[in-house]
C-alpha cells in the first residue's frame, strides 16, 4: 500500500493535461500551400506567438490565497497568509528574479516550466498505465454493424491517420484563425518513449512508413506506405492483413504472457529488463526497434465489450485477457470485434489539442464529411493491392526462462493495478449543453460545480479540484490549472446541499432565488479562473517553478544563477498546506467534441477521483475511476451523486 501510495503521489502531476476544446476554426489555405517547414516545427516559432508570461509574483501570491479559503479555518488560513506575505517580501522576490533572469536565452526550454513539466512525466518511475496515460473511444457509426466491422473500420482509420500525417509532414496543417501553437504535432505520431534507469527518454520516427499490431500477444508488422513515399497500401489490402491476423491468431490462454506486459511496469525495472531483453539476441533488438518506430500501434482485442463501463476499462488498462495486449510506450489504438476504436496515450510529449486535431480530421474523413469541415483534404497516395508475400511480418521474440518469470511476475502487478481501477461511465441523458445554456450558464462551468456539489453530497466536504486547460496561445504552452474549489463554490455548495447539513433551531434554509444567484455567482468565478488560466495566469505552474528555483533547479543550468539561490526552503513552500492544495483530490478534464464516447484517466491520489468528461448537446458523458483499495472513495455511489447533483440544479433554474 506504502508504495502504491507513492506512485501516485509521484503521478499527481503528471496525468494532468488535456484540455477544454471544442471543434477548432482553421485558416483557409489552397492547394500545396506550405505553411511550415516540419523540420523547424518543434523548435521554430512559425506563428510568432509570445513566450508564456512568468506571472507577477503577488498576483500568484494573491490568487493562491484566495484559492484556499475553502480548504482552511480562518484563522489558520491568516497565520498562512502572514507567512506567505513574509515570502512576498523576503524569498520570494529573488526567486522570481532568478526564475525571469534564466530566461534569456535561445532555444529549449522555451517557456519557464517547459524543463520542469518534461523533468516531471520522464523522471516519473510508477507505471504509466492508468496513473498517466488517459484514453479516448470514437463513437460508434454505421461501419460496425459489419460483419467484418473490426478489420474494415481499422483499415480507414489507419490509412487516413498516415495520410494526416503526411499533411503534418508537407507542411500543411493549417493554423486556427486564434493562432494556437503547433510545435507538439512533429512528435504527435510516430514517437515512443523508451525506459531508461532514472530518466525516460523520447525517440520520433516522423516518417515512419508502419504500424505494428498485438493479438493474442504475438506482434506483427505491416508496411503501409512504399519506401520513397509514393504509394499507400489501399484500404482494401490493409483490411486483408488485419483479417489475416484476426483469423489466424487464437485468443491468448488465461494466465497467458507477452513482453507487452513489461510496459505495465516500474520504469527502472521495465529499463533494467529492456537492456535484459535486448541483450539476448539480434531478434528481439529489431523487435523492440521496429515497435518503437511504428507510427503507432494497434491492439486487436477478441470479443465485444459489454457496455460503456467495460469499454473504457479496454481502453484505459484492458481486462485481464488482454493484459499482454498493449503496448504503453506507444500511442495505442484499440479495437475489438465489434469495430469499436479507442486510443490510449503515451502522454509525455503531447496533449488534447494535438490529440483532437488529428481526430477530428480522420473521423470526419471516415464518416464522407470533410468536404463539410473547415479543413483542407488530406494528401493522397496512389493506392496499391499488392501485397508483399511475407506480410503481415511476425516480430519474434527470443526469451529466457528468467525474463519468462520476470513476464509473471509484471502480470501478478499488472492484474493488480487492473483490479484496483474502479471505473464507472456515466450517461447523464436528462439533459445538456442546450439545457445549461437556456439557463444563460457555461455548459463547462455548470457541470465543474455539478462535481463540487455531488462530492460534498457524498463526502460531506470541498477538497482540492484540478480543472485542465490549455495555454496553446504561447509558443510550447501545454496546460495550466483551473482550481475548482474555490470560496464562492463552496458557498454554493453549502447553499445546494443544506439538506445535508446539520443546522441549528430556527435556521431558515435558502429560497430557490437565492440558490439561482449562488450557483450563477459560483459558475461566474469559474469562468474568470478558467480564462486567466487560459492567459497564462493561473496559481500551479508558476508556484511550481518557484519551488524548483528555492530547491536550486532552474529553468536553464547556470552556475552563476544557482549560486544566487537562497540556502534555505521558504517555510511556505514546506507548510503542509501548500502540498494538500494541489494533491488533486478530484482530477478533471474535458474535451468535448461530436466523435469521442469516452474520456478516460485514473485518479491521481490515493483517495481520490479522476473525472474525464463531454458535454453533448443533450447529455452529459462523464468517466469516475477511483481506487477501490481507498476506503474513502466509491465511482459508483460518486456518480449516482453527480445525477442528484444535476437535477438539483434543474429544480433551481426551473
Amino acid at each position: 500500500a506504502s508504495s502504491m501510495f507513492r506512485m501516485k503521489q509521484a503521478a499527481r502531476w503528471a496525468r494532468q493535461a488535456s484540455p477544454w476544446l471544442g471543434r477548432p476554426r482553421f485558416l483557409s489555405s489552397t492547394g500545396d500551400c506550405k505553411h511550415y517547414d516540419f523540420s523547424q516545427l518543434y523548435s521554430h516559432n512559425h506563428l510568432q506567438l509570445p513566450k508564456l508570461p512568468v506571472p507577477e509574483l503577488s498576483s500568484t501570491l494573491e490568487r493562491y490565497l484566495q484559492s484556499l479559503i475553502p480548504l482552511m479555518e480562518p484563522n489558520e488560513l491568516q497565520s498562512y497568509r502572514q507567512m506567505a506575505k513574509k515570502f512576498e517580501a523576503e524569498e520570494g522576490p529573488t526567486l522570481q528574479s532568478l526564475l525571469e533572469q534564466s530566461l534569456g536565452h535561445e532555444g529549449y526550454p522555451y517557456s519557464y516550466v517547459e524543463r520542469y513539466w518534461d523533468d516531471m512525466y520522464l523522471n516519473l518511475r510508477c507505471p504509466i498505465p492508468v496513473h498517466v496515460n488517459p484514453a479516448y473511444n470514437l463513437k460508434q457509426d454505421q461501419n460496425c454493424a459489419k460483419g467484418n466491422s473490426q478489420a474494415s473500420r481499422l483499415s480507414k482509420f489507419i490509412s487516413l491517420s498516415f495520410r494526416w500525417q503526411e499533411k503534418v509532414l508537407r507542411g500543411q496543417l493549417e493554423p486556427e484563425t486564434s493562432p494556437g501553437c503547433m510545435s507538439f504535432f512533429s512528435r504527435h505520431l510516430g514517437t515512443a518513449r523508451i525506459p531508461q534507469l532514472s530518466r525516460d527518454i523520447l525517440k520520433t520516427n516522423a516518417e515512419s512508413r508502419h504500424v505494428v499490431l498485438i493479438r493474442g500477444n504475438k506482434f506483427f508488422q505491416i508496411q503501409i506506405l512504399s519506401s520513397d513515399r509514393s504509394q499507400i497500401l489501399s484500404c482494401e489490402a490493409i483490411e486483408q492483413q488485419i483479417q489475416h491476423i484476426l483469423d489466424s491468431v487464437p485468443p491468448a490462454k488465461a494466465n497467458e504472457v507477452g513482453v507487452g506486459v513489461f510496459t505495465w511496469e516500474d520504469r527502472d525495472v521495465w529499463a533494467t529488463t529492456r537492456k535484459q531483453l535486448e541483450s539476448q539476441s539480434a531478434t528481439n533488438q529489431n523487435s523492440l526497434k521496429t515497435i518503437d518506430s511504428a507510427l503507432f500501434v494497434v491492439c486487436l482485442d477478441h470479443g465485444p465489450h459489454q457496455g460503456p463501463t467495460e469499454r473504457s476499462q479496454d481502453v484505459l488498462h484492458g481486462q485481464l485477457n488482454s493484459i499482454p495486449n498493449r503496448w504503453f510506450d506507444k500511442l495505442q489504438i484499440i479495437s475489438d470485434s465489434t469495430g469499436a476504436i479507442g486510443i490510449n496515450f503515451e502522454h509525455s510529449f503531447s496533449d488534447g489539442v494535438v490529440w483532437n486535431r488529428w481526430l477530428s480530421e480522420v473521423w470526419d474523413n471516415m464518416q464522407g464529411s470533410q468536404a463539410k469541415s473547415n479543413w483542407e483534404p488530406l494528401p493522397k497516395f496512389l493506392e496499391t493491392h499488392s501485397v508483399d508475400q511475407s506480410s503481415p511480418a511476425p516480430l519474434n521474440f527470443e526469451v529466457d526462462s528468467a525474463l519468462e518469470s520476470r513476464m509473471r511476475e509484471a502480470r501478478s502487478r499488472a492484474e493488480a493495478l487492473t483490479r484496483n481501477t474502479h471505473t464507472h461511465m456515466l450517461s447523464f441523458s436528462s439533459f445538456g449543453k442546450e439545457k445549461f445554456k437556456t439557463w444563460g450558464l457555461s455548459p463547462d462551468g455548470v457541470v465543474q460545480m455539478a462535481i463540487q456539489i455531488a462530492y460534498h453530497r457524498l463526502h460531506g466536504k470541498t477538497v482540492p479540484t484540478y480543472e485542465s486547460c490549455s495555454t496553446k496561445g504561447y509558443f510550447h504552452g501545454r496546460t495550466e490549472v483551473i482550481r475548482s474549489c474555490h470560496d464562492e463554490g463552496s458557498q454554493m455548495v453549502r447553499a445546494m446541499n443544506q439538506d445535508r447539513i446539520n443546522v441549528t433551531p430556527g435556521y431558515q434554509p435558502i429560497s430557490g432565488n437565492k440558490l439561482e444567484e449562488h450557483f450563477k455567482n459560483a459558475v461566474k468565478r469559474q469562468n474568470d479562473l478558467s480564462r486567466l488560466a487560459v492567459q497564462g495566469q493561473g496559481v500551479d505552474r508558476h508556484l511550481m517553478a518557484l519551488n524548483k528555483v528555492a530547491h536550486g533547479v532552474l529553468p536553464v543550468s547556470n552556475k552563476q544563477l544557482e549560486a544566487k539561490v537562497p540556502g534555505t526552503i521558504p517555510a511556505m513552500f514546506q507548510h503542509e498546506m501548500f502540498g494538500y492544495s494541489s494533491s488533486w483530490l478530484i482530477s478533471t478534464s474535458n474535451v468535448s467534441t461530436n466523435w469521442n464516447s469516452i474520456f478516460a484517466f485514473g485518479p491521481v491520489t490515493d483517495h481520490g477521483y479522476g473525472i474525464g468528461y463531454l458535454i453533448h448537446d443533450d447529455k452529459v458523458l462523464l468517466n469516475l475511476t477511483s481506487w477501490r483499495d481507498s476506503k474513502e472513495t466509491d465511482s459508483d455511489l460518486l456518480a449516482k451523486s453527480i445525477q442528484e447533483a444535476f437535477l438539483k440544479i434543474q429544480e433551481t433554474f426551473e
